[in-house]
């Protein structure tokens, strides 16, 4: 076991599928910088080509030191990401401690099936072969993913080894900073990091931001968190791609949770007039969204609600209320940083939630967000009725 760094970074790289390129293309930008004595940075890496998996601890110009050659695993089996993060803990052990999750994402969203309780999945992309839905998918593993529930249980075990939080959650992947998320990893999660929208195939710079780390190793969680935001964003600039990125204070989200309930309560009691039910859905129309327009940015929604509905103070304090919660850097607020490219995404805010056009997910109400006083979906229910 080596001495204890200060950072010790786990890339959990699940490239059995159709972005086993990009996986590659971004190791070779982690071996630009390399770990040090101070910063540790190991991946899991599962490829399609091959049977095997390897772990490694990346140093500069492409050296590993060492390769474990493990048997051939299934990403989306949570004791395969949980023994990954305890052999992480056990050989590079540091005063703090960064997971990316590195794969295609979608959100909270799980595909519906009939006729019983549904397994939830954090993330989901269409994959061009077999349809699947997931996180961390494994395509020699019949498609097999993570779902929310064994996320969740497999970053509170992490949280109890390390007897705290772990200090960042980073989403290399697509439309993950959204309420429903937040509030599922809160407990064991400090910092959260990721894109409202989809996110291009290069995903994060890991050259530039692994190089801050290396050069600041004493930094704290929030102020990384931060510069992650930035280092994305920046890596974009002068491009075409449009994309958004933000950092979440994860402790902060049940301000952002009772605020979105306090609103949902009141929109609900006023629905039977047409004037707040009209407003409510011009607010939706002019919203930016995701995903299909199943996911609303809360920022942009909040701002033409306030607009568009009959002029009430309460209305007024609890979509103030929601703002404030929302406002980057402020206070106890849960957005830390927010950041895009592109003037479509120029009015949003950094968080998303879910409001469908028609159909709601029978899924969705087995979420954390949910679990209790689930006046969001109650609205929901009463408005697409």
């Amino acid at each position: 076991m080596r001495s204890r760094a200060k950072w010790t970074v786990m890339v959990y790289m699940a490239g059995d599928n159709n972005l086993e390129s990009a996986a590659m293309t971004d190791l070779k930008e982690m071996a630009r910088v390399g770990s040090t004595s101070a910063v540790n940075i190991v991946v899991q890496l599962d490829r399609e080509r091959d049977n095997i998996t390897k772990r490694i601890r990346v140093l500069k110009k492409g050296h590993t030191s060492p390769t474990l050659i493990l048997p051939e695993t299934d990403t989306g089996e949570p004791a395969v990401l949980a023994d990954f993060l305890q052999w992480s803990v056990a050989n590079y052990p540091a005063d703090r401690y960064m997971l990316v999750l590195w794969n295609h994402g979608g959100g909270w969203w799980e595909d519906e099936r009939s006729g019983r309780k549904k397994r939830l999945s954090f993330f989901k992309h269409a994959h061009p072969a077999i349809g699947k839905r997931g996180i961390c998918y494994d395509d020699t593993s019949n498609g097999d993913c993570l779902d929310n529930a064994e996320l969740k249980k497999t970053l509170a075990d992490f949280s109890a080894l390390i007897s705290g939080k772990l200090d960042i959650l980073g989403m290399d992947a697509c439309l993950m900073q959204m309420a429903e998320v937040a509030c599922q990893l809160k407990d064991s999660v400090s910092f959260i990091v990721g894109s409202e929208l989809e996110e291009p195939e290069n995903g994060w710079p890991y050259h530039t931001i692994l190089s801050y780390l290396v050069k600041n190793p004493n930094v704290a969680p929030d102020i990384f968190s931060k510069e992650i935001v930035s280092r994305y964003v920046q890596s974009y600039s002068g491009g075409k791609e449009t994309v958004t990125q933000s950092a979440f204070n994860a402790d902060n989200i049940i301000q952002v949770k009772a605020a979105i309930d306090n609103l949902a309560i009141y929109l609900t009691a006023n629905l039977d007039a047409d004037a707040y039910r009209n407003g409510i859905a011009y607010a939706w129309r002019k919203s930016v969204k995701f995903f299909d327009d199943n996911y609303v940015d809360l920022k942009s929604f909040a701002n033409v609600l306030k607009t568009k509905c009959p002029k009430s103070t309460d209305l007024n304090v609890r979509v103030n209320a929601l703002l404030n919660s929302l406002k980057v850097g402020k206070g106890k607020g849960a957005i830390i940083a927010a950041g895009y490219q592109g003037s479509s995404m120029k009015r949003t805010g950094g968080m998303s939630i879910y409001f469908p056009a028609d159909h709601i997910n029978s899924a969705y109400k087995y979420l954390d967000f949910n679990s209790a006083e689930g006046n969001w979906l109650e609205f929901l229910k009463k408005f697409l009725s």
